[in-house]
Formats: structure tokens, C-alpha cells, sequence
């Protein structure tokens, strides 16, 4: 897996490239223009990231593992309407492992996927509960030497 980044620092606009086989996933984030005053290359790139590797595990979800997982269960399924099928055997046993092992994968990049998304949502809320202390600290300190 290949990242590249792209800054633009005259529109505040990052972009995170991941080229992954064949395929290109990319996420982009643009400063907003009440943000202007805290443009910033890490925060872009951070957000432009997390929003490319969001892409890249819904795509490798939906395009690889769910159809591996399907494939398994079809298979097992034949398996088990053939009139010889023992439950018991090790090709029984091991499709039923393997079955497992892929829910089992499954539901671990679901949980990517969601702590992925929280962390973003998270992070970006943050930066504005913090950017927001700064402008009222910054408003106060300002009017207060108005006064003086």
C-alpha cells in the first residue's frame, strides 16, 4: 500500500492518495474559511488520511472479503446438501474453520472501520472546541487592551 500526500498551502486543501493493488482511494480535506486563521499542513493531511484509509477498508469489505466469506458458505452449503456429506469430516471441519476465520475478519474491519470514522469525527471536533477557546481567549485579551 502506497501513500502519497498533496499540500496546497494558497487554499488550504490536502489530499492523501492510497494506491493498493489496482486500486486508488483518496481523501480529501479544505480548510474552511472561518478556519483560515489556523490553516494547517499536519491537520489537513491528518483528516485527508483518515478519510482515504476509510475509503480503502469499505472497499476491501465490500469487494474482498465479503464475497471470500460468501464463496465459503456456498461452498459449504453444496457440501452439506450432498446426500454423503459428514458433518464430521476434516474438509467439513476445516470449511467451517475457515467460515470463521472470515466473520471473524469481518467483523474485525467493521470495528476498524467504526473506530476509523470516530476517531475523524473526534479529532475534527476537537480541533474546534480548541480553536474556538483560542478565538474567545484572543477576543478577551483584545478588548482588554482596547480598555487599557
Amino acid at each position: 500500500m502506497k501513500k502519497t500526500f498533496t499540500w496546497d498551502p494558497e487554499t488550504g486543501h490536502a489530499t492523501c492518495k492510497i494506491q493498493c493493488r489496482n486500486e486508488i482511494f483518496i481523501g480529501q480535506a479544505k480548510c474552511c474559511d472561518e478556519d483560515r486563521d489556523f490553516l494547517s499542513e499536519r491537520t489537513g493531511l491528518n483528516i485527508a488520511e483518515l478519510r482515504a484509509d476509510i475509503k480503502a477498508l469499505k472497499h476491501i469489505k465490500k469487494y474482498i472479503m465479503k464475497p471470500e466469506l460468501d464463496s465459503l458458505k456456498q461452498v459449504y452449503h453444496v457440501m452439506t446438501v450432498n446426500k454423503n456429506f459428514n458433518s464430521k469430516s476434516t474438509e467439513a471441519r476445516i470449511m467451517r474453520k475457515h467460515i470463521h476465520m472470515k466473520e471473524v475478519d469481518l467483523e474485525s474491519i467493521n470495528w476498524q472501520i467504526h473506530d476509523t470514522e470516530d476517531f475523524l469525527k473526534e479529532y475534527i471536533k476537537n480541533k474546534d472546541i480548541i480553536h474556538s477557546r483560542i478565538r474567545k481567549r484572543e477576543s478577551s485579551s483584545a478588548s482588554s487592551d482596547n480598555n487599557n
